[in-house]
């Protein structure tokens, strides 16, 4: 009887492990997944499957907690991802237009939240109550515009593109591209419309679709005009500083993203379905050079692209989930990892849906776990192996000994930070990089002790990358 009652047991567990979905993966392994949403997203051409879009996360330092941001059909959701393998929803923002596109950045304890879909609305989320609450700021506060595609935050300027403005009577208009001064955060200040300095600009071509900003210089993905690179002067004036277009395989050019050293850029041509992702020389933008295009299969669509550092770049490539490409030889980009969130496709080279899958990922918390959300599946959080976390492109290699013998303080630090290092070096640098690996600092001592100026930094985490006689340790810093 006990040995019947025992194989029953067994047998029941192994259909139940058959039961469990699998999700082909490598060198990225699966921590957990939730699905919060349950309303389908009803308008521009919803298919009646898509319930989420874009995400985010935001590393919260005063309590070492880390959150992921995601944006749904009804709003957005806001999970706590501390003890990733058991993440929380914590709370939500309800803005009941059933979309399908949503984007979302972050700034201070704020957090910004866009979306195009009629009956939208831009919300300004207050997080520094988490893990509690979040609080939205009301829209006659933040008086930012209806609508918008997507954003970007860069340093402490918000930027939108491709933007539903709306006048003192309730007229409403569109703009390509809006700059905005977050001085305040609860009350950004307008500072200036692409169109005031290129009034040829307009929706029937080289609207901004989406951007990348570093800098103030911004990397515009103008749909079929291909790519546009303005900047932003110290005069809050727009100037264009490059064209790119009629590149091999060009489409509806979509999103891109740059690398640390802002030399490469890669860019996605979302339409038509099947188009690679390309890498670009953008070091000289009088003389923008193609590199290389690449694909996780032939008919396969890359939506997104995330890089970190130098060497590695993840794709959001819709129905064949998550992709991590090396990008450390740009004429050769290779695959080296990816997790299937969307397995209902199947493993083939056919793409009936093309554009369901994989929207968005965010690989750039400190703990380095990588956030993907799936239109139809939800959020996944994953991990990648131990050669993509120590070799991103800002850590190289840990020296024991300069581990042990080097002292770094204050930290958290407001103004300045004291290194201090055993004896007295031969030849010593360091890099300061921030949570997107772009270089915000670096420089040289010969001294055993030697400060970091600090106060031209804004308020964050980086990662403090110091090399002394070919030996390397990195050391994750807060600003406050």
């Amino acid at each position: 009887m006990n040995y019947l009652f025992t194989l029953i047991i067994l047998i029941s567990s192994v259909f139940i492990g058959y039961s469990q979905t699998i999700y082909p993966s490598q060198n990225i392994s699966l921590l957990s997944k939730i699905d919060p949403e349950k309303t389908f997203a009803q308008n521009w051409g919803a298919s009646g499957t898509e319930k989420y879009a874009g995400c985010y996360g935001w590393y919260q330092q005063s309590k070492n907690k880390e959150y992921a941001i995601i944006g749904s059909s009804s709003g957005a959701y806001f999970v706590d991802v501390t003890v990733p393998v058991s993440p929380i929803v914590i709370d939500s923002v309800k803005v009941n237009n059933s979309a399908i596109h949503r984007e979302i950045k972050t700034y201070s304890h704020y957090a910004y939240i866009t979306t195009d879909e009629p009956g939208g609305r831009t919300c300004v989320v207050d997080l520094q109550f988490l893990p509690d609450s979040i609080h939205e700021i009301p829209q006659n506060i933040h008086n930012l515009p209806p609508k918008a595609h997507t954003l970007f935050i860069d340093n402490d300027k918000l930027y939108l593109a491709t933007v539903t403005l709306m006048d003192a009577s309730s007229n409403l208009s569109m703009e390509s591209l809006v700059a905005y001064s977050l001085a305040n955060p609860e009350t950004p200040v307008e500072l200036r419309r692409l169109t005031q300095d290129y009034s040829t600009v307009t929706a029937g071509g080289c609207f901004a679709h989406d951007i990348w900003v570093n800098n103030d210089t911004v990397f515009a993905s103008c749909s079929n005009d291909g790519l546009r690179i303005y900047k932003l002067t110290q005069q809050n004036t727009f100037s264009l500083l490059a064209l790119y277009s009629g590149y091999q395989y060009a489409g509806y050019n979509h999103s891109s993203s740059l690398s640390a050293d802002k030399k490469h850029l890669v860019f996605c041509d979302e339409v038509p379905t099947g188009l690679p992702a390309k890498i670009i020389d953008v070091s000289d933008l009088s003389n923008i050079q193609s590199l290389s295009t690449f694909n996780s299969h032939t008919h396969a669509t890359p939506h997104n692209p995330y890089i970190v550092g130098n060497k590695w770049c993840f794709i959001a490539s819709y129905e064949d989930g998550l992709y991590l490409y090396d990008i450390s030889n740009p004429n050769n980009v290779s695959i080296y990892g990816y997790f299937d969130t969307h397995p209902q496709h199947g493993f083939n080279d056919n793409y009936p849906k093309g554009y369901a899958g994989n929207w968005g990922a965010y690989p750039y918390l400190p703990s380095k776990i990588i956030l993907a959300l799936d239109m139809q599946n939800g959020l996944f959080i994953l991990d990648g192996d131990a050669n993509y976390k120590n070799g991103d492109g800002v850590i190289s290699k840990t020296d024991t000994y300069l581990n042990k013998n080097t002292l770094i303080y204050p930290n958290p630090t407001k103004n300045q930070l004291t290194v201090s290092v055993a004896s007295k070096p031969e030849s010593l640098s360091y890099q300061l990089v921030d949570v997107l690996g772009r270089e915000i600092l670096r420089g040289e001592s010969d001294k055993s002790e030697f400060i970091i100026d600090m106060s031209n930094v804004y308020t964050g985490v980086y990662f403090l990358r110091i090399e002394q006689n070919n030996n390397v340790i990195v050391k994750k810093i807060v600003k406050e």
